[in-house]
Formats: C-alpha cells, sequence, structure tokens
C-alpha cells in the first residue's frame, strides 16, 4: 500500500526510491511518511543511483525489488537474502507465484505464552485479541503446510528444548552448513530483562504457567484448544475452581472491544 502513489507517479528515480524505504526501513509507518513526503535519506538515494548504474531496471515494482534485494546481497558479502515481516504469512500464495524456489520457515509459540510475553510488555493488550490473532496464524501455518513443500515448521519450544537438533534440521533445509556458533545466539526482543542473554534456556518455555492466573489459561485454552491440539500443544484440563462462566467470557470480552475502541480513538486523533 506504501508504493500506490510511487507506483502511480511513472516516475522510475521516485519508485526504486521508495521500493528502498520499504526495505531499508525498520517502520511501516516511516516507510509511508518518506515516500509520500518524497523526503529520501542520503543513504537510499545513493542506493538508487548504484541500482541504475549496474542494473537494467524496468518500471516494475518486483523487478525493482529484486534487482536492489540483489545489490545489497552482494554489498554485504551475502550469499542470499532474507525477509522476515511476519504478515507475509499471509501472503504465501503470492509470494510462491513469484518465487517458486523460496524456503519459507513458519514459526509458532504457544498461545499461553504468547499472551504472557504481550502482557509483560503491554498492559492494554487484550487476552481475546491475542488469542483471536494467534488462531488466525495458526490456522494459516496448519494449512500452509499441508500445502506446500518447500515450508518448514519451527516450534519455538523445540528450538529452546532441542536447539542442535532444530538448528540442524533448519540448516538441513536451507541448505546451510550447521555451526556451533549458532548455539551462543544472542537473545533479542524478549520482554524480560533476565532473559537478555546468550544461548537456550529451557526455563523460559513453560514460565507462562507463573505469569498467568488459572483463569487466564483456561480462557486460552477455551479459544485456542483446536489449533493447539493440532500443532501439538496440551491443553490441560479446567481446574472447576477456575472454570471461565459466561460472565467472566462477556467481561474479557468487553475489555477487548474497548481496548479496540480506544486505539481506533488514538488513530483518529493522528
Amino acid at each position: 500500500k506504501n508504493l500506490e502513489i510511487a507506483e502511480r507517479s511513472a516516475d522510475l528515480d521516485y519508485l526504486i526510491k521508495s521500493v528502498l524505504a520499504c526495505i531499508i526501513s525498520k517502520n511501516k509507518n516511516i516507510a509511508a511518511k518518506t515516500i509520500k513526503d518524497r523526503n529520501f535519506n542520503h543513504e537510499i538515494e545513493t542506493l538508487c543511483n548504484e541500482l541504475k548504474e549496474n542494473y537494467k531496471l524496468n518500471f516494475n515494482t518486483l523487478d525493482i525489488f529484486d534487482k536492489a534485494a540483489q545489490l545489497l546481497t552482494i554489498k554485504n558479502h551475502k550469499l542470499r537474502w532474507l525477509e522476515k515481516t511476519p504478515f507475509h504469512v499471509y501472503y504465501l500464495d503470492e509470494i510462491f507465484s513469484k518465487y517458486p524456489n523460496a524456503k519459507v520457515i513458519l514459526t509458532v509459540r504457544d498461545p499461553r505464552a504468547v499472551y504472557a510475553s504481550w502482557k509483560k510488555k503491554d498492559l492494554d493488550k487484550s487476552l481475546i485479541g491475542v488469542a483471536k490473532s494467534w488462531n488466525k496464524v495458526a490456522k494459516t501455518i496448519i494449512e500452509s503446510k499441508d500445502k506446500y513443500s518447500n515450508v518448514f515448521l519451527l516450534k519455538f519450544e523445540e528450538l529452546i528444548s532441542q536447539p542442535q537438533e532444530s538448528l540442524t534440521q533448519l540448516c538441513d533445509f536451507i541448505g546451510e552448513d550447521f555451526e556451533n556458533s549458532l548455539l551462543d545466539a544472542e537473545v533479542v526482543n524478549s520482554k524480560f530483562e533476565e532473559n537478555k542473554k546468550k544461548g537456550f534456556d529451557k526455563e523460559i518455555i513453560n514460565r507462562w504457567r507463573e505469569q498467568l492466573s488459572p483463569k487466564e489459561i483456561n480462557l486460552i485454552n477455551h479459544l485456542c484448544s483446536e489449533n493447539q491440539n493440532k500443532l501439538g500443544y496440551t491443553v490441560s484440563k479446567n481446574n472447576p475452581e477456575t472454570r471461565i462462566s459466561f460472565l467472566d467470557y462477556l467481561m474479557y470480552n468487553l475489555s477487548y472491544r474497548m481496548k479496540k475502541f480506544k486505539k481506533l480513538l488514538s488513530w483518529l486523533k493522528n
């Protein structure tokens, strides 16, 4: 969507810079503003000139993206490029139609752990919202795994509990040699300060049991059980003393609706 203005412009330089902005910017909102304002930084201007000097470019967004990815791969002394935008899971049909030899790594984590992580970071994050989002992703992953041969499912819990085996399988999938240095990977973007270290800590797998209340666990199990079972996550039986009542569900759902409304108001103000 950020590229629609540039695609309608019939200005090749503008389209090249817009594609580069989308690739380089870490935030889609920053990319959108950069494209709209035509406020391209020196790096983008320089890369645009390099692309025009080294490649024959057509006024085609995908062609420009391909050439830009090639250039950046070479400049960084790499053999391949990787794109890791999470929302790509919803566009696998389109991706494989344009890149039939692409290899896609699908990652999934226990929804209870996902909510515990979000709860630590954002008090406004809704349990119902997280469960809905997880179900949508989980369903897409399950369907994609059956539909495509060029996908690899990596469960977070298996990576943490059996890192060498999981990473060896992943390396085989992408055609790379396993290196022991992969086991010393640095932890980034963790919501838990004590978790920011190198390596794999098995204790974090079940930390959600301490972070969530029994009612929260029961509600997530109730909302996600079908996909949890399909992906091999054990769904514990509800404790009768903490069973979710209709009133509980109503209050959680009301909270979810209120938070969505609050976000909408915030968006309208900006």
